[in-house]
C-alpha cells in the first residue's frame, strides 16, 4: 500500500519539495527502509520526534512519542541553491503583546519598561512559550533586544579604544577582540544607539540583537506538543469524538510554515480526519498566503455497531452524510474554515474544495472485435461511456488539457445549450448530446460574443462532443463560423 504512493509522491514533488510521514516506533524501522529504497539514504533530512505527553498505562516504559520521517525531494538541489527552512519562535506575540503594554504604560522610559519586561518573564511559569526568550530583556527605542557578544568569533581579534558614552572613559575591551576591524563601523553602531553600555566603562559592551530581526530559527528534531490538546480541540469542533487519534493541526502548520510559500499545494496520501487542510488554512491566516492541498481518502465506512464509530455514525445520520471517513474529514474541512472566519473576519483566503472521485476514463476503450469490424464501428459511434454527466466529462478534458481542476468555471446557456467558459475564456465547452443544424449559428455566435467579452486577446480552445452533431455538415458549419470570428481551435471529444 505505502510503496506506490511514495514512488508516485516523489514523482510529484518539486526540486526543493520534501515527504513528511508520521509514525510510531514500531514502523519507524521499516519505514525508513522504504523510504531510503524510494527516495535515497542521501535524501533523508531527520527523523523528528514529537512527544505528546505521558502514558501511565504501560507496564515497563511510557513510550510517550511519535516520529515524523522527513526526506528532501533532492538534498543537492537545496545545497546549491542555499535554502533554509525556519520556523518562527513560539512566545513571541506575548512579548509583544507586553511589550505594547509597558509602552503605553511607559512612554519613552526605556529603564521601566525594562524592568517592567524583567518582571514580566520571572512570572511566567516554566512552560510558557515566552520563557525560552527571557534573554531578550532590555527594551529601547527600536523595541526588545538582548545584549548579544560583540567580540571576535574565536579569538585574536582587533583592539582599540572605544570611549563610554557617559563617562568618556575607555571601556574595557572584550579578550577576544571587538567584532569588527574597522574603527568606523563601530563608531556608526555607537552613533546609532545599536551597542548596549554598561553603567560605566568597567563592563565590555554588547552588540544589541533584536527579537524582531531574530523571529526565526531551524526547527528542532524534538519537540512537545500534547497530543490530548489535538483530540480536545476536534472534540470541540465536531461535537464529539468522531476521529480516532486525530493528527495535531497546530503541529502540521509548524510544517507546513517551515517548508512552503505563498502560492505552493500540500499533498496529503492519507487525509484521515482533514487535518492537513486545517494546518493550511491556519497559516494562510498567520501570512495572508494562498498554499492549496489536495487530500486523498478511501471512503473507509463506519460502522454504528462499534463502539468506538457510534459517535462518527450517529453525525453523519444527523448530517445526512454518508456513512465514510472521507464524508467526515469534508466536514470537518468546512467547520475550520467557517470557524477561522468567525474569528477573524479579515481572513479573506479561498477556503472551498472540490469532490472529486476516482474512476475509470469517460471514454469507452477502444477494443475492436477482428471478426466483426462492422458491428464494432457502429458501437463506437458514441464513444463516451452512457451514464457519465456533463462535469464528468468536463474535468477529464481539463486533466487531459493540463489545466488546473480548480480554475474558474462559468457556465451559461447559450441557444438552449449548457457551455461552460474555463479559466475566464482560456476554454470553452458544449457538450450537450444533440446539435442540430438550426442552432449551430445562434450557438456559435453565443460562444464569440461571450469570449469577447471576456479576452478577444485570449487563444481559445472549443471542444463539442464529436457524437452531438446531427451530420458531419453541421460539425463543418459550427468550425467555419468559429473560425471565422477568430477561434481557430475547435476540438470534438
Amino acid at each position: 500500500m505505502m510503496l506506490p504512493r511514495l514512488r508516485l509522491a516523489k514523482n510529484l514533488l518539486k526540486k526543493d519539495g520534501a515527504i513528511f510521514v508520521s509514525c510510531d516506533e514500531n514502523e519507524q524501522t521499516r519505514l525508513r527502509a522504504i523510504l531510503d529504497e524510494v527516495f535515497g539514504d542521501e535524501n533523508f533530512v531527520a527523523d523528528l520526534v514529537w512527544a505528546g505527553g505521558r502514558k501511565n498505562d504501560s507496564k515497563l516504559i511510557s513510550v510517550s512519542h511519535e516520529y515524523i520521517v522527513c526526506y528532501a525531494r533532492d538534498m543537492n538541489h537545496l545545497r546549491e541553491n542555499k535554502v533554509l527552512w525556519r520556523q518562527r519562535k513560539k512566545g513571541l506575540d506575548d512579548i509583544y503583546g507586553q511589550y505594547e503594554k509597558l509602552k503605553r504604560a511607559h512612554g519613552t522610559d526605556y529603564d521601566e519598561m525594562t524592568k517592567g519586561l524583567r518582571a514580566w518573564y520571572k512570572a511566567l511559569p516554566g512552560s510558557h512559550p515566552s520563557k525560552a526568550h527571557k534573554h531578550y530583556k532590555c527594551i529601547d527605542r527600536r523595541g526588545v533586544y538582548f545584549p548579544a557578544d560583540i567580540s571576535w568569533p574565536g579569538g585574536g581579534g582587533p583592539k582599540y579604544e572605544v570611549l563610554h558614552p557617559k563617562t568618556g572613559e575607555p571601556v574595557k575591551i572584550p579578550q577576544r577582540g571587538w567584532m569588527t576591524a574597522n574603527q568606523g563601523n563601530m563608531k556608526e553602531w555607537i552613533d546609532d544607539e545599536r551597542v548596549h553600555f554598561g553603567a560605566d566603562e568597567t563592563t565590555v559592551p554588547c552588540i544589541k540583537a533584536y527579537l524582531e530581526d531574530q523571529e526565526f530559527q531551524a526547527p528542532y528534531s524534538v519537540f512537545y506538543q500534547d497530543g490530548r490538546a489535538a483530540t480536545k480541540r476536534l472534540r470541540e469542533l465536531m461535537g464529539a469524538d468522531v476521529f480516532d487519534f486525530p493528527k495535531d493541526e497546530i503541529v502540521l502548520q509548524e510544517l507546513v510554515e517551515m517548508l512552503t510559500g505563498n502560492d505552493d499545494i500540500v499533498l496529503d496520501f492519507f487525509a484521515g480526519s482533514g487535518t492537513t487542510a486545517h494546518s493550511l488554512f491556519l497559516q494562510n491566516q498567520k501570512d495572508k498566503a494562498h498554499r492549496r492541498f489536495i487530500l486523498v481518502q478511501l471512503p473507509e465506512k463506519v460502522d454504528p455497531e462499534k463502539k468506538q464509530q457510534k459517535a462518527a455514525a450517529d453525525l453523519c445520520s444527523e448530517l445526512g452524510l454518508p456513512m465514510n471517513i472521507a464524508s467526515l474529514a469534508q466536514e470537518r474541512i468546512r467547520r475550520a474554515a467557517q470557524r477561522i472566519r468567525t474569528e477573524d473576519p479579515s481572513f479573506d483566503a479561498d477556503v472551498g474544495f472540490r469532490l472529486f472521485r476516482l474512476s475509470n476514463s469517460n471514454i469507452a476503450s477502444w477494443n475492436p472485435d477482428r471478426t466483426d469490424l462492422e458491428t464494432t464501428l457502429l458501437s463506437h459511434q458514441e464513444h463516451l461511456i452512457e451514464g457519465r454527466s456533463e462535469q464528468d466529462v468536463l474535468f477529464e478534458l481539463l486533466l487531459k488539457r493540463g489545466i488546473g481542476l480548480t480554475v474558474p468555471i462559468e457556465e451559461r446557456s447559450v441557444a438552449g445549450k449548457a457551455v461552460s467558459s474555463i479559466g475566464f475564456g482560456v476554454l470553452f465547452a458544449c457538450l450537450d448530446t444533440s446539435i442540430k443544424g438550426d442552432e449551430v449559428d445562434e450557438l456559435a455566435q453565443g460562444i464569440i460574443e461571450w469570449h469577447k467579452e471576456l479576452d478577444p486577446e485570449t487563444d481559445t480552445h472549443v471542444f463539442f462532443r464529436d457524437s452531438a452533431f446531427a451530420d458531419d455538415i453541421t460539425k463543418t458549419n459550427m468550425a467555419a463560423i468559429l473560425e471565422q470570428n477568430g477561434i481557430t481551435h475547435v476540438r470534438s471529444l
